[in-house]
Protein backbone atom coordinates (compact mmCIF):
# COMPACT_ATOMS: atom_id res chain seq x y z
CA UNK A 1 0.00 0.00 0.00
CA UNK A 2 3.00 2.08 0.09
CA UNK A 3 2.50 3.26 -3.46
CA UNK A 4 -0.65 5.18 -2.44
CA UNK A 5 0.88 6.80 0.49
CA UNK A 6 4.02 8.30 -1.55
CA UNK A 7 2.72 11.89 -0.80
CA UNK A 8 2.08 11.40 2.66
CA UNK A 9 6.15 9.62 3.11
CA UNK A 10 7.08 12.49 1.27
CA UNK A 11 5.93 14.90 3.10
CA UNK A 12 6.54 13.49 6.41
CA UNK A 13 10.36 12.04 5.68
CA UNK A 14 11.55 14.19 2.72
CA UNK A 15 14.81 12.61 2.76
CA UNK A 16 12.74 9.23 2.42
CA UNK A 17 13.91 7.13 -0.99
CA UNK A 18 11.63 4.50 -2.75
CA UNK A 19 12.31 0.85 -4.64
CA UNK A 20 10.21 -0.61 -6.82
CA UNK A 21 10.55 -3.98 -8.24
CA UNK A 22 8.09 -4.48 -11.05
CA UNK A 23 7.44 -7.96 -11.54
CA UNK A 24 4.92 -9.63 -14.13
CA UNK A 25 1.16 -8.99 -13.21
CA UNK A 26 -0.01 -12.22 -14.20
CA UNK A 27 2.49 -13.89 -11.45
CA UNK A 28 1.90 -11.36 -8.45
CA UNK A 29 -1.52 -11.77 -9.29
CA UNK A 30 -1.84 -15.65 -8.94
CA UNK A 31 0.61 -15.45 -5.87
CA UNK A 32 -1.32 -12.66 -3.93
CA UNK A 33 -4.67 -14.63 -4.70
CA UNK A 34 -3.28 -17.66 -3.43
CA UNK A 35 -2.01 -15.88 -0.04
CA UNK A 36 -5.60 -14.09 -0.34
CA UNK A 37 -7.66 -16.89 -0.82
CA UNK A 38 -6.10 -19.08 2.23
CA UNK A 39 -6.75 -16.03 4.61
CA UNK A 40 -10.47 -16.03 3.26
CA UNK A 41 -10.88 -19.84 3.66
CA UNK A 42 -9.02 -19.77 7.03
CA UNK A 43 -11.94 -17.05 8.37
CA UNK A 44 -14.73 -18.16 5.94
CA UNK A 45 -17.61 -16.82 7.40
CA UNK A 46 -16.38 -13.18 7.38
CA UNK A 47 -16.37 -13.49 3.55
CA UNK A 48 -19.25 -15.09 2.85
CA UNK A 49 -21.72 -12.46 2.94
CA UNK A 50 -19.65 -10.11 1.66
CA UNK A 51 -19.43 -7.99 -1.47
CA UNK A 52 -15.75 -9.04 -2.07
CA UNK A 53 -16.07 -12.17 -4.35
CA UNK A 54 -14.66 -15.67 -2.91
CA UNK A 55 -14.24 -17.99 -5.69
CA UNK A 56 -10.67 -18.33 -7.25
CA UNK A 57 -11.75 -16.56 -10.51
CA UNK A 58 -12.94 -13.45 -8.51
CA UNK A 59 -9.60 -13.31 -6.14
CA UNK A 60 -7.56 -13.30 -9.81
CA UNK A 61 -9.60 -10.77 -11.32
CA UNK A 62 -9.41 -8.14 -7.95
CA UNK A 63 -5.57 -9.11 -7.97
CA UNK A 64 -5.20 -8.32 -11.23
CA UNK A 65 -6.65 -4.85 -10.94
CA UNK A 66 -5.13 -3.81 -7.69
CA UNK A 67 -1.65 -4.68 -9.51
CA UNK A 68 -2.54 -2.42 -12.19
CA UNK A 69 -3.95 0.56 -9.65
CA UNK A 70 -0.17 0.32 -7.82
CA UNK A 71 1.55 0.60 -11.14
CA UNK A 72 -0.51 3.23 -11.99
CA UNK A 73 -0.19 5.17 -9.02
CA UNK A 74 3.60 4.36 -9.37
CA UNK A 75 3.62 5.88 -12.62
CA UNK A 76 1.36 9.02 -11.59
CA UNK A 77 3.89 9.33 -8.43
CA UNK A 78 6.50 9.60 -10.78
CA UNK A 79 4.94 12.25 -13.04
CA UNK A 80 3.75 14.78 -9.67
CA UNK A 81 6.40 13.92 -7.54
CA UNK A 82 9.74 14.19 -10.12
CA UNK A 83 10.92 10.85 -8.36
CA UNK A 84 13.46 9.60 -10.94
CA UNK A 85 14.78 13.11 -11.24
CA UNK A 86 15.12 14.11 -7.89
CA UNK A 87 16.63 10.47 -7.27
CA UNK A 88 13.96 9.53 -4.73
CA UNK A 89 12.82 6.45 -6.70
CA UNK A 90 15.12 3.17 -7.98
CA UNK A 91 12.75 0.99 -9.94
CA UNK A 92 14.09 -1.96 -11.67
CA UNK A 93 12.03 -5.70 -12.57
CA UNK A 94 12.40 -8.59 -11.20
CA UNK A 95 13.05 -10.74 -13.56
CA UNK A 96 16.17 -8.98 -14.35
CA UNK A 97 17.05 -8.82 -10.47
CA UNK A 98 16.65 -13.04 -10.99
CA UNK A 99 19.43 -12.71 -13.27
CA UNK A 100 21.89 -10.39 -11.96
CA UNK A 101 21.13 -9.91 -8.05
CA UNK A 102 24.94 -8.67 -7.22
CA UNK A 103 24.87 -6.16 -10.00
CA UNK A 104 20.83 -4.71 -8.78
CA UNK A 105 21.84 -4.96 -4.76
CA UNK A 106 25.16 -2.94 -5.27
CA UNK A 107 23.15 -0.53 -7.31
CA UNK A 108 20.27 -0.57 -4.80
CA UNK A 109 23.46 0.12 -2.29
CA UNK A 110 24.78 3.01 -4.22
CA UNK A 111 21.17 4.29 -4.31
CA UNK A 112 20.71 4.17 -0.48
CA UNK A 113 24.13 5.59 0.09
CA UNK A 114 25.17 3.05 1.94
CA UNK A 115 28.51 0.51 1.23
CA UNK A 116 27.80 -2.22 -1.45
CA UNK A 117 30.56 -4.87 0.52
CA UNK A 118 28.24 -6.47 2.03
CA UNK A 119 26.62 -7.29 -1.16
CA UNK A 120 29.34 -7.93 -3.26
CA UNK A 121 30.81 -10.89 -0.90
CA UNK A 122 27.13 -13.11 -0.79
CA UNK A 123 26.10 -15.97 -3.29
CA UNK A 124 22.87 -15.47 -5.10
CA UNK A 125 22.83 -18.83 -7.05
CA UNK A 126 19.76 -19.41 -5.26
CA UNK A 127 17.66 -16.43 -6.12
CA UNK A 128 15.70 -17.44 -9.10
CA UNK A 129 12.36 -16.40 -11.22
CA UNK A 130 9.33 -18.12 -10.08
CA UNK A 131 7.32 -16.25 -12.85
CA UNK A 132 6.62 -20.24 -14.51
CA UNK A 133 4.04 -20.81 -12.01
CA UNK A 134 1.70 -18.41 -13.81
CA UNK A 135 2.26 -19.78 -16.94
CA UNK A 136 1.62 -23.56 -15.23
CA UNK A 137 -1.32 -22.74 -13.37
CA UNK A 138 -3.47 -20.64 -14.89
CA UNK A 139 -5.40 -21.91 -18.40
CA UNK A 140 -5.58 -19.71 -21.46
CA UNK A 141 -9.40 -18.48 -20.46
CA UNK A 142 -8.11 -16.84 -17.17
CA UNK A 143 -4.86 -15.64 -18.55
CA UNK A 144 -6.72 -13.69 -21.25
CA UNK A 145 -8.96 -12.03 -18.81
CA UNK A 146 -5.91 -11.18 -16.34
CA UNK A 147 -4.08 -9.75 -19.99
CA UNK A 148 -7.40 -7.85 -20.57
CA UNK A 149 -7.36 -5.86 -16.95
CA UNK A 150 -3.42 -5.61 -17.18
CA UNK A 151 -2.90 -5.15 -20.57
CA UNK A 152 -1.25 -1.65 -20.34
CA UNK A 153 0.84 -1.98 -17.83
CA UNK A 154 1.98 -5.00 -18.72
CA UNK A 155 2.81 -4.06 -22.52
CA UNK A 156 4.90 -0.89 -21.11
CA UNK A 157 7.00 -3.56 -18.94
CA UNK A 158 7.53 -6.15 -21.74
CA UNK A 159 5.06 -8.53 -20.36
CA UNK A 160 3.03 -8.72 -23.05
Amino acid sequence: MISFMIPYILEHIPQAKFIHIVRDGRAVTLSWSKKVGKIIQENIGLYENSEFGISNMDLLTHCAGSWSRHIEEIDYQKRVNNLIDNSVLYEFKYEDFCLGPKKYLCQLADFMEIDPDFFIKRNYSHIQTKNYKFIQELDSEKLRILNQIMEPSLHRFGYL
